[in-house]
């Protein structure tokens, strides 16, 4: 990815998926920067939780289809930690179609830049870096190697 790049682009997840794919079939720097470098700019998909207030939580229970329900309270997105032996990382999808359903089916998904995934896990002490794909070809990113996506330069137009 050295050339400048639209948005629209990346929005599919099919750029970051090829790049993918090219890393794990050569793990290299040759591979591995240009999947950093896509990251940078890349939208992923994050399973979350909702936060709610008690309140909050009835009145959306309390609705009926084509009601508008307006939250009183902060809602907050508690994102998912996966562990991996003794290791906790924020997982991070490329695309819908990279996450089972019956994961999916326990959380409600939120679309964020990878800079802003890196600011979440940073907030949990017991994450040790990213996961992309995780159920599918995963690609682990502990942040030695995940602190180096804010460093490359954006290539959007």
């Amino acid at each position: 990815m050295s050339k400048p790049v639209n948005e629209e682009l990346l929005r599919s997840g099919k750029i970051l998926l090829y790049l993918k794919d090219q890393f794990l079939k050569n793990r290299s720097k040759e591979t591995l920067f240009p999947l950093l470098n896509c990251l940078r700019d890349s939208k992923v998909i994050v399973p979350v939780s909702m936060m709610m207030s008690k309140n909050d939580a009835e009145k959306f229970a309390n609705s009926k289809a084509g009601d508008n329900v307006t939250a009183s309270d902060p809602i907050r997105f508690r994102p998912d930690i996966l562990k991996k032996g003794e290791k906790c990382f924020l997982p991070i999808f490329s695309n819908k179609e990279q996450i089972p359903n019956d994961y999916r089916e326990n959380f409600s998904t939120i679309s964020v830049t990878v800079l802003q995934c890196l600011e979440m896990a940073k907030k949990n002490e017991k994450i040790c870096g990213l996961v992309l794909d995780t159920y599918t070809k995963p690609v682990v990113l502990e942040y030695p190697v995940a602190d180096l996506i804010p460093k490359f330069e954006s290539k959007l137009k």
